[in-house]
């Protein structure tokens, strides 16, 4: 007696990674400016992964930077909005925490790095193009890869090198071995002609009125006519029984020099109807930063060695490079904080006053990070009264109150009127880079201190000195251990939609303010190019013209 086997194919090992995490993925989509820009171009449209089953979402940080607005759509078509509550451009990182959220979500497991090797199966899973989810299949190509963005401004390092298929759109999608298991985000992709991009964003032309673009059907119009009217005149031509007249009358031969006044003239009109719809790209342009102020810790823990030769003299030796490079156009200040803080040196373009103030700081006991924001706002606002004792901030302007200590207007005066919240980060002539290497100790509640920054549009940049496990400082029958805070530095950073940077040593501090100075000198942003595309096209005109008179002794 016969029996036949049937047999059915065994799943690749891609089915089962999707299979076992594919209830965790979340497209992430950016809004900007108040427009939301169109998925389907993956101009904003990024991916990520559920690690809490609270709606907490890892992804990208580049595919959330600039947003105004995120939304995210789960794997049942439910979707919310979500606020970025950590970020970490060392990692080039951000955790979303969702609205709301479907009853059954699952969160993905998340797996150590450490043990992967060359040649081991991964799976990376996204939405490129805005289409998804997608899965591609590879291998492991290379561990702790490095990468520095084409601008100098991102530097990743401990990266996975994978060879599966990854498009824009695919940033922070989650990479996933055999079993499903999250070992990495998908953050940047190299082209096969060694440029590196962000796969989150673009930087691809867009046309604010994409309507004006049926115009161009035009230009084929034009070149019919232009064809039209060589052939009348060829048709109108004088018939000559003297060739040596002919010969004579025309002179040296045109050839097809006759067509290039035309062409150019072709391609002026051409741009003009482009400019029409007004087009849109992200260039780098100087930014219009007029003041900058650095606010510089000089509590006792500067002292500390473990940042070469002190942590106080690494972060003088890099302010005074980056005064060096910064414009001369732009204010600095100076603002030194311990446990309370002072401008010691006001707003100026004179170099050489910033120069002498950062040289004569003095180490102090205890301190106070938020007094330190508050005076650099007050150097910025001088107009308002910030309060740079109180523990509990209720509100940035004083006004006399009985809480106002000491910074209250005379009775009888009518009190000030309290600034209106902008947008955080929306203050473009002025930005406080923060640095310091310790807890708050004193003074008001740093985090406090940043809603004001933010109310008032001003970015915090912070800078955290010091080595992971800290130093023990000794002194007359006592001793401590001085460690950084960067938890409290990145919500500073985060609430002002600045950027937070450790340094756990002399080099490393002077790389972040040469990485913070091209910032302030130069920055992406997305602005309307039709004045270029209107000069261009007469340029063009102005050449079709000369070369038309040039030739045949007539404009056109």
């Amino acid at each position: 007696m016969a029996r036949t086997l049937e047999t059915k194919p065994l799943p690749s090992p891609a089915v089962k990674a999707y299979q076992a995490i594919r209830s965790s993925i979340v497209r992430v989509r950016a809004i900007g400016d108040g427009l939301e820009y169109d998925e389907y171009a993956a101009t904003a449209t990024g991916s990520g992964v559920v690690i809490v089953d609270r709606g907490v979402i890892l992804t990208s940080l580049h595919v959330v930077t600039g947003a105004s607005r995120v939304r995210v759509q789960f794997e049942d078509g439910m979707e919310s909005d979500a606020e970025i509550v950590t970020r970490q451009p060392e990692n080039d990182l951000a955790v979303l925490q969702a609205n709301r959220i479907p009853d059954d979500l699952k969160a993905a497991t998340l797996r150590s790095a450490r043990h992967l090797i060359e040649g081991e199966h991964v799976t990376a899973i996204g939405f490129p193009f805005g289409i998804g989810p997608s899965v591609s299949h590879g291998v492991i190509s290379g561990l702790k890869r490095e990468y520095r963005a084409p601008e100098g401004e991102r530097a990743l390092s401990n990266l996975i090198q994978f060879d599966a298929a990854a498009n824009p759109g695919s940033s922070g999608g989650p990479l996933v071995n055999a079993a499903g298991e999250v070992v990495g985000i998908v953050t940047a992709i190299l082209s096969t002609a060694e440029k590196a991009g962000f796969s989150g964003r673009r930087s691809e032309m867009t046309f604010l009125w994409p309507e004006g673009l049926w115009m161009l059907a035009l230009a084929p119009v034009m070149v019919a006519i232009y064809v039209l009217i060589l052939r009348q005149r060829k048709q109108a031509a004088l018939a000559y029984s003297n060739f040596a007249l002919i010969k004579e009358a025309l002179g040296k031969r045109v050839g097809l020099r006759r067509h290039v006044p035309p062409a150019l003239l072709l391609a002026a009109l051409t741009l003009m109807l482009l400019a029409l719809a007004r087009p849109a790209a992200t260039v780098s342009l100087p930014t219009q930063h007029e003041t900058v102020i650095l606010a510089l810790d000089v509590s006792g823990s500067m002292r500390a060695d473990d940042v070469k030769p002190t942590r106080l003299a690494a972060a003088q030796a890099a302010a005074r490079a980056f005064i060096k490079d910064t414009p001369s156009s732009t204010r600095i200040g100076v603002v030194a904080f311990a446990g309370s803080a002072a401008l010691i040196q006001p707003p100026t373009r004179n170099r050489e006053e910033v120069l002498n103030a950062i040289e004569q700081l003095q180490l102090q006991n205890a301190t106070a990070i938020g007094s330190g924001i508050l005076v650099s706002l007050k150097a910025l606002f001088p107009d308002q009264d910030f309060d740079t004792k109180a523990q509990q901030l209720r509100t940035a302007l004083t006004a006399g109150s009985a809480a106002a200590g000491g910074s209250g207007r005379p009775l009888g005066m009518p009190a000030k009127p309290e600034p209106k919240p902008v947008p955080p980060g929306s203050y473009k002539s002025a930005v406080v880079i923060l640095l310091t290497d310790g807890q708050t100790t004193t003074g008001p509640d740093p985090v406090d201190a940043a809603r004001l920054a933010a109310d008032r549009g001003v970015r915090v940049f912070t800078v955290g000195v010091g080595t992971p496990d800290g130093q023990i400082l000794t002194g007359e029958g006592w001793s401590i251990r001085v460690r950084l805070d960067e938890d409290a530095l990145k919500v500073i950073a985060d609430l002002t939609r600045a950027e937070y940077f450790f340094a756990g040593n002399a080099p490393d501090l002077k790389r972040i303010y040469e990485s913070l100075n091209s910032k302030l000198v130069m920055e992406r942003k997305k602005t309307e190019v039709t004045a270029l595309f209107t000069a261009v096209a007469a340029s063009l005109t102005l050449l079709a013209a000369a070369l038309s008179l040039m030739w045949f002794n007539r404009i056109l």
